[in-house]
């Protein structure tokens, strides 16, 4: 990703025609026709906003980037986790080796429904970020996912209660919209929340889906995959969403019951 000075990134195309895809993804969602659709306006709170595509040329060659809003820009001291939401990581057309390969990153992800791929926290103390790679979240289990995201939230009791309660209400909303869209099956899709770690903050709070290499329309999976198991509704999203959702939900229990 290269950043911009105008609150803008720039993601590279990426190759065997899913940067193609995803593009189109953006493209359709924020189409001019749809700017009176509820389900799609909603949707469009929840990713990032696209404004078209970028062609730098380096070296005699030419790179295809897509554009669009950087999600950290308004924030002091962004800190960040990314979510990969989801019991399977996988799309209908991927291969027995895939999924494997997909499977043993994380065997957990099919029970808790989400992992927590990476993540960044202000250090008030140090003055510096602590940052928690991919490992960190693959050691987590079903006990310990919640001190996970405890992690990402800031240590002083009643700042993370609040920022806990607002990644909850913006959770709902989404959540809300998936349990009534029936167009969209989204795979391997990331979850990114992102609060200000400096303490005078006005305490915004940014939650956003990425990685849309493979999100199909509903009715594309189901043809393609001829399974009576396949739903029109992203059963696999909701999964990820509502455990995640009852995991902040119980973490703020634990809180509220603390000394």
């Amino acid at each position: 990703l290269l950043k911009c000075n105008d609150g803008t990134l720039l993601k590279i195309f990426q190759d065997c025609n899913r940067g193609q895809h995803e593009m189109e993804f953006y493209k359709s969602i924020f189409l001019a026709k749809h700017d009176h659709d509820q389900g799609t306006c909603t949707l469009r709170q929840f990713i990032p906003k696209y404004f078209g595509t970028v062609t730098i040329k380096n070296d005699e060659k030419s790179q295809l980037y897509m554009k669009i809003s950087d999600i950290t820009n308004k924030f002091k001291r962004p800190c960040v986790i990314d979510l990969k939401i989801g019991r399977r990581t996988y799309d209908h057309m991927a291969t027995e080796a895939k999924r494997i390969r997909a499977i043993n990153k994380y065997p957990l992800q099919d029970q808790i429904g989400f992992r927590i791929d990476g993540m960044k926290v202000y250090n008030n103390t140090t003055k510096s970020f602590d940052v928690y790679d991919k490992m960190f979240g693959r050691n987590l289990d079903d006990v310990t996912i919640r001190h996970g995201l405890s992690v990402f939230f800031p240590n002083e009791k009643e700042r993370k209660l609040f920022l806990i309660d607002k990644a909850i209400l913006k959770l709902q909303v989404l959540l809300r919209w998936f349990n009534n869209q029936y167009r969209w099956i989204f795979s391997s899709s990331s979850l990114l929340i992102v609060y200000d770690g400096d303490q005078d903050s006005n305490e915004e709070m940014e939650l956003k889906m990425i990685d849309f290499t493979h999100a199909y329309e509903s009715k594309i999976v189901h043809a393609i995959a001829k399974d009576a198991d396949v739903h029109y509704k992203d059963d696999n999203t909701i999964y990820g969403l509502t455990s995640l959702l009852n995991n902040l939900n119980e973490l703020k229990l634990d809180l509220v019951n603390s000394s």
